[in-house]
């Protein structure tokens, strides 16, 4: 079975602007760390990699890689359980 994602590969600095999407996704940070900020959503987030944030239903998202290179993948919502307590969660 395949599992529905995007892959996301920044270079140093390089800023990506995703599309809002119906449906609850995840973002998953499989390198470096990751700035992100989305509608809807007053903080901005660090992630590192093994993080992963829930991203909101039509939310507009703006990531950056910071310091370095980064790599993440967008999964929708049924493939990863829901966060226990917290919208992000280390060593995911």
């Amino acid at each position: 079975m395949n599992t529905p994602h995007t892959s996301l590969h920044l270079h140093a600095g390089q800023v990506i602007t995703l599309p809002a999407s119906a449906g609850d996704h995840w973002l998953l940070v499989l390198q470096g760390r990751i700035w992100l900020t989305q509608s809807g959503d007053a903080d901005d987030h660090f992630l590192h990699a093994g993080q992963r944030l829930l991203l909101g239903n039509h939310a507009r998202v703006v990531l950056e890689a910071d310091g370095g290179k980064a790599a993440a993948c967008v999964l929708q919502q049924a493939w990863l359980p829901a966060a226990q307590g917290s919208a992000a969660v280390a060593g995911a």
